[in-house]
């Protein structure tokens, strides 16, 4: 529920999957407890064996119902506030449903045999009653800390806040604009990925001081006008769209509500302020040409457009030490070197370096910021094993456009073995299949593939046949994936790590 996001259908079809390797558990202990409680039920009524005597039959039952152990997650509960209480209220309905039981088990025993049957096949589904019961709570909760994140504001008349978005891209760039702020302002930057309404108000209530000149918040969506949301909240001066693309197609349903989602943030910009957008992005330059206030771009200086972009970017070089590149910006050439990997870091370094320029930091004092940059952890973060092998791991998410830029990284270790553990693509809705496939045919070339989980492992392999490359293995998890290639792993192997899959995609 929790790594759903609270979304009760999301979390339903996860759940009542037969392929989820939770749900088989799940569904071997529900019916162990089941037959047992069905056998005695019929004893207690043909033997005309005394009621009272059934709680303590059932009590023992449940408790031999534990040996089945639940899979272990990769990620563990958070135990928030929200969590307390959603676990109070999903204990006070599973007290009433087990009384309901009992009850009937008193005054029928025949009833009791299809009540439990059909109520212990229910008990995973009543933390989505639970969750409806707590919606009022929650809405009430989240009105006034965002009321109070509102009046917060109010009060910091000169604070300039920045919003970053993007289908990818927003994290990095959010971490690298406020090491280069840094160097001149106080600057408060949103930590981790609080980007939701809760994690914006949390932000402000909890981090944000009266000493701090810059506030600079990542802005996250999964559905339509999150976005708009947020900017109800936060009314930012400047606001940055890193990249549009295809990602939660799951729940955004057609590429053209990421779109208005993700551009809503233009419209919440205030009048006076500035928008700062990637036009090697298809999307972003439509909707770039077409902005309602003052817009800044970055391209590549080959990028055969008529009008040249604000921040031109040339001579990429990628090495196992890290990425070189030029960019110009007001007719000066800044030549940057940074320890980060692939085309698209340079494209989130160049959009931080705009903000930093415009609002007056040193050109010196940028490249220094960036020759010092560290990997956002999960994002195309390079790392040596003792024995000489390279890691890439790019395994925090993934979507068709980054997938490519880091086989691009891939590509450019000559000489190496190259192998891509991967999970594919998810929450692509219905072209996950066909992501997926055109991903495999990028991986062709590689010498050897290991896909994680079945759920893309035909997709993606189809791909690679199809262009003539090996087939990759399969594997359960990512553990059994790395145990084979540590074998064999020396100072001539460089690993792509694309993706990881949630709990939310366990499927054998």
């Amino acid at each position: 529920m929790q790594q759903n996001h609270y979304y009760n259908l999301i979390t339903l079809k996860w759940f009542y999957n037969f392929k989820n390797s939770h749900f088989k558990v799940f569904l071997k202990q529900q019916l162990f407890v089941s037959f047992l409680t069905i056998i005695f039920s019929l004893l207690f009524y043909f033997f005309k064996i005394d009621t009272q005597f059934f709680g303590f039959i059932f009590l023992i039952i449940a408790l031999i119902s534990c040996a089945f152990k639940p899979i272990k997650l990769k990620k563990d509960l958070v135990v928030t506030s929200r969590i307390k209480r959603l676990l109070i209220i999903n204990f006070l309905v599973c007290f009433i449903v087990q009384f309901l039981i009992l009850f009937f088990a008193v005054k029928n025993n025949i009833l009791i045999c299809c009540l439990v049957f059909v109520l212990n096949m229910m008990l995973g589904g009543l933390i989505i009653l639970s969750n409806i019961i707590c919606y009022p709570i929650e809405a009430i909760i989240k009105k006034h800390y965002i009321i109070k994140a509102k009046k917060k504001l109010k009060s910091f008349k000169n604070l300039i806040i920045i919003a970053v978005t993007g289908s990818y891209g927003k994290t990095s760039t959010k971490n690298y604009l406020c090491e280069m702020l840094k160097t001149k302002y106080e600057v408060l930057c949103s930590p981790n990925s609080y980007n939701t309404p809760m994690g914006v108000t949390k932000t402000i209530l909890e981090y944000l001081k009266p000493y701090h000149q810059i506030l600079i918040l990542e802005m996250g969506a999964d559905h339509n006008n999150d976005i708009y949301k947020l900017c109800k909240i936060v009314n930012p001066n400047i606001s940055i769209i890193t990249a549009v693309g295809a990602q939660h197609l799951k729940t955004f349903k057609t590429i053209d509500n990421i779109i208005n989602t993700k551009f809503q943030l233009v419209l919440g910009t205030q009048a006076n302020g500035f928008f700062v957008t990637n036009t090697s992005n298809k999307i972003c330059k439509l909707y770039f040409e077409n902005s309602p206030i003052l817009s800044y771009d970055v391209n590549f200086e080959n990028n055969n457009d008529k009008k040249q972009p604000y921040a031109k970017i040339s001579e990429v070089a990628t090495n196992e030490n890290g990425m070189t590149f030029n960019l110009k910006i007001d007719d000066k050439v800044i030549n940057f070197q940074t320890k980060l990997l692939g085309e698209f870091n340079a494209i989130n370094i160049s959009l931080a370096c705009v903000v930093a320029k415009k609002l007056g930091v040193k050109v010196e004092e940028i490249k220094n910021v960036v020759k010092n940059l560290k990997p956002t952890l999960h994002r195309l973060s390079l790392s040596k094993l003792k024995n000489g092998a390279v890691i890439i791991d790019d395994s925090f998410n993934s979507n068709p456009e980054g997938a490519k830029f880091a086989c691009n990284v891939l590509k450019s270790f000559n000489k190496k073995h190259k192998v891509v553990i991967t999970c594919g693509m998810v929450e692509l809705g219905e072209k996950q299949a066909a992501e997926n496939y055109e991903f495999g045919k990028l991986l062709a070339e590689f010498d050897e593939v290991l896909i994680v989980n079945k759920l893309n492992y035909k997709a993606i392999n189809s791909g690679i046949l199809f262009m003539g490359g090996k087939s990759a293995k399969c594997y359960k998890n990512f553990v059994d994936a790395y145990s084979y290639l540590t074998k064999k792993l020396n100072k001539n192997f460089v690993v792509l790590i694309e993706n990881d899959l949630t709990d939310s995609y366990i499927i054998e």
